[in-house]
């Protein structure tokens, strides 16, 4: 009940979320599907920055 209703309090949001999310595991699809090694490597490197920003701004290394 808690997490429905914070769910639907954050609505926009969490949609707006999922979208990137969702464009995000799209983009990564297509470059599988086309054997595209530099649109991953590319898609690796985004993910490493963001997980880095993360880290450090959360305290982790």
């Amino acid at each position: 009940e808690m997490w429905r209703d914070i769910c639907l309090a954050n609505r926009t949001a969490l949609l707006d979320e999922l979208d990137r999310y969702r464009a995000q595991l799209d983009e990564m699809r297509a470059a599988l599907q086309s054997g595209d090694g530099e649109r991953l490597e590319a898609s690796f490197d985004i993910a490493r920055t963001a997980r880095r920003a993360w880290g450090e701004g959360s305290g982790r290394s």
